[in-house]
């Protein structure tokens, strides 16, 4: 992670703002999206978006969607720059928006890789994200993004 000096840190501890550039270090590049074995075999970077917020429910054979999220600081905080295109404080705000006006509901997050891991792959049409590293194919499937 990018060193933060300490007003960086002030602004993080008195507000609940996270600079975007504070997780600059992770990118795309390390951020995998996963799918239940009988999730499709890929998605757009456009679907990718309207699924993380809630505006995408079904997938083509139109069997239902569910996303969680992982809430892993650096990873949550890339992933949602480089796919939705916020930070992590307005993605926060866009959901209790949703939530407050009746047109969508929390999604569920995950704190440990092996929780998202296990909720995937007992889920069908399930979808989430991880960071790249060792991840148990016969579990989950990677899904190449186009």
């Amino acid at each position: 992670m990018k060193h933060i000096n300490a007003v960086g840190v002030m602004l993080i501890l008195l507000t609940g703002f996270y600079p975007p550039n504070l997780f600059a270090d992770a990118d795309a590049q390390e951020i995998v999206i996963i799918g239940n074995q009988n999730t499709a075999d890929s998605v757009t970077k456009g679907e990718i978006k309207e699924i993380f917020l809630g505006k995408k429910t079904r997938w083509a054979d139109n069997t239902g969607l569910t996303f969680v999220i992982f809430k892993d600081e650096e990873t949550y905080g890339a992933f949602l720059k480089a796919y939705v295109g916020k930070t992590v404080s307005q993605y926060s705000s866009y959901w209790k928006i949703q939530v407050f006006n009746g047109t969508g509901r929390m999604p569920q997050f995950f704190q440990d890789k092996a929780q998202v891991l296990k909720f995937v792959s007992e889920t069908q049409g399930a979808v989430a994200f991880l960071s790249s590293g060792k991840i148990a194919a016969d579990r989950v499937k990677i899904l190449s993004v186009k």
